[in-house]
């Protein structure tokens, strides 16, 4: 990948290696998936300022501003322990290994979008040597996935106006109303778990 990106191949390895001892050092920070999808465990509420004075190497305001997004009041900080590592790992980590980890990362996440070289060296990683396939999906599959992706809402919105009857869309409308009103005592049982009620969004479905 950093080769397709412009860096020389004598250069590459040393780089490639320099990256996956970052990663490695995050991985050996993070929890395990069991952990990972334990609710209780992962439900570790936090005052933003107090978060933010605990990891000053990190720049979470500068992060929500760049996003034009409201600094929150307080957030779910999921893995502690991550936070942690990550304030020792980032300072100690040359400036050239990050912008060349975050190189892989965005190249692979456009790998698909990039011309074929890329996708394949996409597949040969993700899909043969981690999930274990043989061939790449058609890339019509790719077209579909990435369109009902993109435009699944407004796709929906048509399927409902031509397919649903409007009995139908009363069953449907109420059992969205009987999800809705049985939130709430999640909501009131974990305080701070949502910051405001849930508003519903169209008298409609749109999935």
């Amino acid at each position: 990948m950093l080769t397709f990106a412009g860096m020389k191949s004598a250069d590459a390895p040393a780089a490639a290696q320099a990256v996956l001892a970052f990663e490695t050092q995050l991985a050996n920070a993070s929890w395990s998936f069991a952990d990972l999808n334990n609710a209780t465990k992962t439900y570790n509420p936090q005052n933003f300022a107090a978060f933010q004075a605990s990891t000053p190497a990190l720049p979470w305001q500068a992060l929500f501003q760049a996003q034009n997004l409201a600094i929150p009041a307080r957030v779910n900080i999921q893995v502690p322990p991550f936070f942690a590592a990550l304030q020792r790992i980032l300072p100690a980590t040359p400036i050239p290994a990050l912008r060349n980890y975050l190189k892989i990362h965005l190249l692979f996440g456009m790998a698909q979008q990039l011309p074929r070289r890329f996708r394949d060296a996409y597949f040969e990683l993700y899909g043969k040597e981690l999930a274990g396939q043989q061939q790449p999906p058609p890339r019509a599959s790719f077209c579909e996935a990435t369109t009902v992706g993109d435009l699944g809402d407004l796709i929906a919105q048509q399927y409902v106006e031509i397919s649903l009857p409007a009995a139908d869309k009363k069953i449907v409308d109420e059992m969205i109303a009987d999800l809705r009103g049985n939130s709430a005592p999640i909501s009131k049982a974990l305080p701070g778990w949502t910051t405001q009620p849930a508003v519903p969004r169209s008298p409609k479905p749109t999935r």
